[in-house]
């Protein structure tokens, strides 16, 4: 994953009585991707980082939340299990599209995914399968 243009944050800490000045790189935009693949190293990123969700409903009041059995289905998918049935539950019942954004915050590095999700039969558990087909991706 390149990293996009970028500025640097100048923070003071005071840490048991010393001041240390830490510059920090800050990114200052995303940029969209012209694949509609999850590269390897992106696969790689959404499974050792906590995915969240955005979905808006019908009335236009959006909703984000964090997904933990959000995966990589293949190149072009990701997968989670809906437990909860909740918001976002209802909002892509809807129609809704989704975000899905994965960020590591001392690199400063993030994907998002722009895509449609399609709701699965219920399992055993009493959980729905919600496959994500991508239609963007931005870093």
């Amino acid at each position: 994953m390149k990293q996009n243009q970028c500025n640097f944050t100048y923070y003071k800490l005071e840490y048991n009585h010393k001041v240390i000045i830490k510059k920090q790189e800050r990114r200052t935009s995303m940029k969209k991707l012209d694949s509609t693949k999850l590269s390897k190293e992106q696969q790689e990123f959404f499974a050792t980082h906590l995915a969240y969700l955005a979905t808006v409903s019908k009335d236009g009041i959006p909703q984000v939340g964090p997904k933990q059995s959000m995966k990589v289905k293949d190149e072009t998918h990701l997968e989670y299990l809906e437990k909860t049935q909740q918001h976002a539950f209802e909002n892509i019942k809807n129609g809704s599209k989704v975000a899905v954004v994965v960020a590591d915050k001392p690199s400063h590095t993030n994907v998002r995914i722009i895509g449609t999700p399609k709701v699965g039969e219920k399992d055993d558990n009493g959980w729905y399968p919600v496959v994500i087909s991508i239609e963007e991706i931005d870093e």
